[in-house]
């Protein structure tokens, strides 16, 4: 192996290290008694998710795919900080994270991914579509959107949608440790409706490419979205 190479392998070795020693150790029996997976939701390029229930809460369970395991830590330490920093997070339009946990080989329901092998998995909030047809991505609103002749959406839900993403935007842009989500799409924004008021909100996820914002000079404040109404 080239000495690159090796320096590159070293340094993804030691960085999923680290992200997995500061994650809170959680015994197996305590996770097996506290989480359990109901069915698969949909399955990508590095992990597979689940419906699950978390301490009696209905939870979306984001695993890492076992072929991953093997790759030298690289994936392991990108969920693993994706995790750390989403658990952070208090905005109401960033999907929250309960929990980062390592799955135990044999964990019940994880046979239909064709591995019982132990893996990563990230508990994060669940947002369920609704009896009036909300839920599901933003990209799957805008395909039924277009697929139909009655409108599926307002322009005020419409500006609802992009206020709520530039408010999480602008949090974390803004954070003492500035970061960069890098990977806005239709795709990665959940829509729902705010219980309290019946309003509209969209909710930022997946974070596996974040990165934290390093220049000497720290970009200047974005202004609240909520500061400039239609």
């Amino acid at each position: 192996m080239p000495h690159t190479s090796m320096a590159m392998q070293l340094k993804r070795d030691l960085q999923a290290k680290k992200a997995k020693d500061q994650v809170s150790a959680v015994s197996s029996e305590d996770l097996k008694k506290d989480l359990q997976l109901k069915r698969l939701l949909g399955r990508g390029g590095f992990a597979a998710v689940f419906l699950g229930v978390y301490k009696g809460e209905e939870v979306a369970v984001k695993i890492l795919l076992p072929e991953h395991m093997q790759a030298g830590g690289a994936q392991v330490s990108l969920m693993l900080r994706e995790g750390q920093y989403m658990s952070r997070c208090t905005h109401s339009n960033i999907v929250k994270c309960h929990a980062v946990c390592q799955l135990p080989a044999n964990f019940p329901g994880m046979e239909v991914m064709g591995h019982t092998g132990s893996t990563w998995a990230l508990v994060l909030e669940y947002i369920p579509v609704s009896a009036g047809g909300w839920g599901g991505s933003m990209a799957g609103m805008m395909m039924k959107q277009m697929s139909q002749t009655r409108r599926a959406y307002s322009n005020y839900q419409a500006y609802c949608w992009v206020r709520d993403v530039a408010e999480a935007l602008s949090y974390l842009h803004n954070a003492p440790r500035p970061v960069m989500h890098r990977d806005v799409k239709a795709d990665n924004v959940l829509l729902t409706i705010d219980p309290d008021n019946g309003r509209p909100t969209a909710k930022l996820m997946d974070f596996g490419l974040m990165a934290f914002y390093t220049c000497a000079a720290p970009p200047p404040p974005i202004p609240s979205a909520a500061a400039h109404p239609p």
